[in-house]
């Protein structure tokens, strides 16, 4: 059991791979450890135990060492993340980096076995191991046998089904389970299971946020606060790591209504006189997606194409089959907005074909409501938040889910922001393209200017059942503060 907030790592190399870096002759450096990690390890023997932590707080560190500690006592202990590279890439590698440094002579490559995600121990501690399973596969730990122990790693992302099929295995060294929830921010709501588990258990539930932490400069926590803006939903979830009821009255897209969404039937009647618009968000050549979205209307149900590694002129005749499918449905694209981060060169493309309705957009030009929003980007999102409220109906659920990511802020002179791109990329592990694009449709005009010769009551109607709910007029913090 550590009794030092210091611990010395003999490992330190961040591109290492325990198959080809095992040799002792590592040397090491200092790893400091908070006081919350230590509260946490010295509760180690407690049945149960929750984390609930801010970002940067150190999680996976302790839920490391404390897997490391049961495994030296013999324990066989199961380790659910959300995916598989959480798993291997960050919660494996700390607990082998623990192991190198409280057994000298422990190696990798006899112990670890990378395509079975099995951590062995040697003969001496006898059945002692880690396995793990993933949030993405379920059903993939049926088959695994009994375990003394379970650590739930980013737990408040588990689902129900995956945190059954777990418990079911948690037999507990003797007679009482041994469970680990760890979690961090999450910009969603929580599983339901997760949250009641912290209702229900209060004294045994630890909270640790950056701010606390010794270890941190002063630099960076006025980084946070200033990032996250103190006192918002946002800040509460990311920074203090609480569980935020509902969906945050920062949510620019309210669940209930993405997922009225997804469900709502569309009447092929009104296909033919509908305003269509294209949005292309370009990635550098490389790197991340380019997504290309059209949307008939109010209805943006067709799949968005997704391409990667493709140069200007692919990406050019990608959106040239979006306009067979216009064709099909006798509507004229009426626009083209390309994002001018990295799509200048398809724009020149698309013009030389004699294309005139393309406009280049810039995220962070100013917006044409210069007295509601800060720039475009936010600008853009926001009408098609009302959109989505005059009855827009979207098909694609990673769409989805990167429009309930998104975040707003008040800034300077009361002008609505998005939060930092960066941040939604983090919190979903991937960039919001799909979201960028769709929003990219929106330029040039609002909701109502995309419908010709169709009446919004008509509209609303055939979505809602409900002729005189009509939309609200788009109106900036009216449809922010909802």
């Amino acid at each position: 059991m550590p009794s030092s907030g210091q611990v010395q790592w003999r490992w330190y190399d961040p591109e290492w791979e325990p198959e080809e870096n095992d040799s002792p002759e590592y040397f090491g450096v200092d790893a400091p450890m908070s006081g919350f990690q230590l509260e946490f390890l010295e509760r180690n023997n407690d049945p149960l135990l929750i984390l609930q932590t801010g970002v940067g707080a150190g999680k996976t560190r302790v839920a490391a060492w404390s897997i490391v500690l049961k495994m030296l006592d013999g324990w066989r202990v199961l380790a659910i993340a959300q995916n598989s590279k959480a798993l291997k890439n960050v919660l494996y590698r700390d607990i082998i980096k623990i192991l190198m440094t409280v057994l000298p002579d422990y190696r990798p490559d006899r112990y670890y076995n990378k395509t079975d995600g099995h951590i062995g121990m040697p003969p001496e501690f006898g059945d002692a191991c880690c396995d793990g399973g993933t949030d993405e596969n379920p059903s993939g730990i049926l088959g695994y046998t009994e375990y003394d122990g379970v650590v739930f790693d980013e737990a408040s992302r588990i689902c129900l089904e995956m945190r059954n099929n777990a418990e079911d295995r948690n037999r507990g060294k003797g007679i009482v389970p041994w469970t680990r929830y760890l979690s961090s921010p999450n910009m969603e709501q929580p599983e339901m299971w997760f949250a009641d588990e912290c209702q229900k258990h209060p004294d045994c539930v630890i909270h640790a946020t950056s701010l606390d932490n010794e270890f941190t400069t002063e630099e960076y926590k006025a980084r946070l606060k200033e990032r996250y803006v103190e006192g918002s939903d946002l800040y509460n979830q990311q920074v203090l790591g609480l569980i935020v009821e509902g969906d945050g009255t920062d949510a620019v897209f309210l669940r209930a209504v993405l997922q009225n969404s997804m469900c709502i039937p569309f009447s092929d009647r009104f296909a033919a006189t509908m305003y269509c618009a294209i949005g292309v968000d370009c990635a550098r050549f490389g790197d991340d997606n380019t997504v290309i979205c059209i949307r008939f209307g109010y209805w943006c149900g067709d799949a968005l194409k997704v391409l990667h590694g493709r140069d200007s002129y692919e990406i050019s005749d990608a959106i040239d089959d979006f306009y067979v499918l216009a064709r099909e449905r006798r509507v004229t694209v009426r626009r083209e907005n390309i994002d001018m981060a990295y799509g200048s060169g398809v724009v020149d493309v698309r013009r030389r074909k004699g294309h005139k309705n393309v406009n280049e957009v810039g995220f962070g030009d100013g917006p044409a409501d210069k007295e509601h929003y800060l720039n475009v980007r936010a600008e853009l999102y926001f009408r098609g938040k009302a959109w989505f409220n005059g009855g827009g109906i979207i098909r694609d659920e990673k769409l989805a889910e990167e429009l309930r990511a998104q975040r707003y802020q008040i800034v300077k002179e009361d002008k609505f922001k998005l939060v930092d791109k960066e941040i939604i990329k983090d919190f979903l592990g991937r960039s919001p393209d799909r979201s960028d694009a769709f929003a990219l449709t929106f330029y040039g005009g609002g909701p109502k200017a995309d419908l010709v010769n169709v009446s919004v009551d008509e509209i609303v109607s055939e979505r809602t059942g409900n002729r005189g709910n009509a939309p609200r007029k788009h109106v900036g913090k009216k449809f922010a503060t909802r």
